[in-house]
């Protein structure tokens, strides 16, 4: 039997305010919404899962991980969507707290 890890399935991202957020990543950033049971909420991205799940009382939505999503031109396509979000007026207005970066990846 072959233990393959090289594909994530579902990516599990603690939130404060699950429809904030739900919002954020279909109405802004134009994830598809898969369905929703209560507080969580479940998106695809490019066919891995994204799992929305509120924080339990007591408990804080420190950032466990950073999601790095591809595209051309990273800076221009936060700018876009910070223009056509309504009440977006920089990436400190998001649920994730400015989590996006305008510096490209590197490889190596």
């Amino acid at each position: 039997m072959l233990l393959n890890l090289n594909q994530i399935g579902q990516i599990a991202v603690p939130v404060a305010d699950p429809d904030r957020s739900e919002a954020f990543y279909q109405d802004v950033l134009g994830l598809r919404k898969l369905y929703r049971f209560g507080d969580l909420c479940f998106s695809d991205c490019a066919g891995v899962r994204l799992l929305l799940d509120k924080v339990r009382d007591g408990t804080t939505t420190t950032p466990c991980a950073c999601i790095y999503f591809r595209c051309a031109d990273i800076a221009l396509t936060c700018r876009r969507k910070i223009e056509m979000t309504p009440g977006v007026q920089s990436r400190n207005d998001t649920p994730v707290g400015g989590g996006a970066t305008t510096q490209p990846m590197r490889r190596g």
